[in-house]
């Protein structure tokens, strides 16, 4: 049923708090939640604001290769009527690279006990950071070596964000001198 509610709403938080009211009152009894990971990310600093309500823990992955997990920051969805949704903050630094997955890439396996598992994943990533950062397609590849022919059981989706040096992104958004080549730091950019 239909459920009166501020189509615009002012931040986020308040529409996760409708969604939330809506999920838990109209289909609680089914036991329908969701799971979510939503952020927003100012390139030109690196602030990443976010909320991680009962998702896999993104990754965040160092030049230097130190993985840290974002935490949740609140329940699932749909699972609390009054649940309360938080945010945290972190600072990506240049060269930092976000990585997103649904658990359809963790609970993948054979069997239970089986799982790719949040340790499949680290390891994965650790392999994309040392021949070239191709997280995406390495991930998938590892999985799917995990399944040993086997079929999927969940849908997944990944997701991977870099951030690019302040200079790099501060060029990018000029306009200016179309076509032209810089050098910033070891790199040349054309534009």
């Amino acid at each position: 049923p239909p459920m009166a509610c501020d189509l615009k709403p002012k931040d986020p938080l308040q529409a996760l708090a409708q969604i939330n009211h809506y999920l838990e009152a109209h289909h609680g009894r089914e036991g329908i939640f969701a799971t979510l990971f939503f952020g927003i990310l100012a390139p030109d600093t690196g602030r990443l604001r976010y909320v991680n309500a009962g998702h896999e823990p993104p990754l965040v992955v160092s030049p230097t290769g130190r993985i840290q997990a974002l935490k949740a920051t609140a329940p699932a969805v749909g699972m609390l009527l009054r649940a309360r949704f938080d945010t945290a903050e972190i600072h990506l630094q240049p060269g930092d690279t976000l990585i997103a997955y649904t658990d359809g890439v963790t609970e993948a396996g054979t069997a239970p006990g089986s799982f790719f598992g949040i340790s499949g994943v680290r390891q994965a990533i650790s392999t994309a950071r040392i021949e070239g950062g191709d997280y995406l397609n390495l991930l998938e590849q590892a999985v799917f070596e995990h399944l040993n022919g086997a079929d999927l059981t969940d849908d997944q989706l990944r997701g991977v964000i870099k951030q690019l040096d302040l200079d790099l992104y501060n060029l990018a958004r000029d306009g200016k001198n179309a076509g032209a080549t810089y050098r910033v730091g070891d790199r040349m950019i054309s534009k």
